[in-house]
This record gives structure tokens, sequence and C-alpha cells, in this order.
């Protein structure tokens, strides 16, 4: 998958830790592939770095937007959003850091929650990008 750090975990690695489904992993590929078209279109910088359970993404070298999760039947999203909120997205706290406070995992399990995944990621990264400045 383009511009997906495997330096700590390989995909193949976290496959084989979560089991997630095959329509699984192509919701996987879907969500990466799109998200990073459509950052790339607004000329903005990303990474994407793996971990031990599913992918961290970053709008600068320090700052998530999101981390995915790998599970067997979905995908579990995490979008980090401060003091602010996504429309349609649940508030919730992220316990590690003071600015790190987020939603309540969002699930991706079909095309209709892929679509809402992508816009809500869109949103995380605008909110996240103003922290950084």
């Amino acid at each position: 998958m383009k511009g997906l750090d495997q330096l700590r975990y390989s995909l193949d690695q976290i496959f084989e830790r979560q089991k997630p489904d095959e329509f699984v992993k192509t919701l996987l590929a879907a969500f990466h592939e799109q998200l990073a078209y459509q950052i790339e279109i607004k000329q903005k910088y990303f990474v994407a770095k793996t971990c031990n359970i599913g992918i961290s993404y970053f709008c600068n070298d320090k700052k998530a937007f999101l981390f995915l999760n790998l599970c067997q039947p979905y995908l579990s999203l995490r979008f980090f959003t401060g003091h602010q909120t996504i429309n349609g997205i649940i508030k919730g706290i992220w316990l590690n850091k003071n600015d790190n406070l987020g939603c309540k995992p969002f699930r991706v399990y079909d095309n209709a929650t892929l679509n809402i995944a992508l816009r809500s990621a869109i949103e995380a990264y605008k909110i996240a990008e103003e922290w950084s400045k």
C-alpha cells in the first residue's frame, strides 16, 4: 500500500495477529488508497505507520489524526478530534495525553460506513493539522 511505513510490523504480521476477514482486508486497502489520494490532491502531507494491531495515520511527524485497528469482521477507527467534534461521530476520550481527545471507535463493515470513515478521516486530519500549527 502506497505511503505505508511497515518498518516495525509488516501487514502480514498484523493480519496474522488480528486474523481479519478477506473483506476487511479489502476495506483496509480501499480506505488507505482513497484517503491517501484525497490527502495528496489537497497537496498535504501524511504518514501511515503500522503498529502491532493496525495503522496510525499522522498529519506530521508527531500528530496523529486516526488510528485504525484491524479486527476480524470490521475495521475499528478512532479519530483524534481534541475538543472538537466530527458530525455523525460519537465523541469519546482517548486517555493517553491531554491533546489526544478523540471519538469512540467507529466501525467500518461495508461501503456505506467506508464512505463515512473517509469523510471523517479528512475532518480529523483538518483538526489535527490545526493543532500542529
